[in-house]
């Protein structure tokens, strides 16, 4: 049993796959993606919540990578539009 199957990730990562108009499976090809785009907008909500915002320096440099690895990660998956703020 991973992390991500507990009651309060698994919407998450059941979110992404509907964003990106799939289904989720924890063994599927897609579920390893879904399950890091999940993660990276999980980091980046408790970031910005504590005051961090996408921007150029260290620690606000680390938000504007996890947005934008979820984001490739969509791109990687056939999502050719934003998707992200559906989440």
């Amino acid at each position: 049993l991973s992390n991500f199957e507990i009651d309060i990730l698994r919407p998450m990562c059941v979110a992404a796959a509907d964003a990106l108009k799939l289904k989720y499976s924890y063994d599927a090809a897609h579920g390893r993606a879904c399950r890091r785009i999940a993660d990276h907008v999980r980091a980046c909500t408790f970031a910005i919540h504590e005051g961090a915002v996408p921007g150029p320096d260290k620690a606000n440099y680390i938000v504007r990578l996890l947005l934008r690895r979820a984001a490739m990660e969509g791109y990687l998956l056939g999502q050719k539009t934003p998707f992200l703020h559906t989440l």
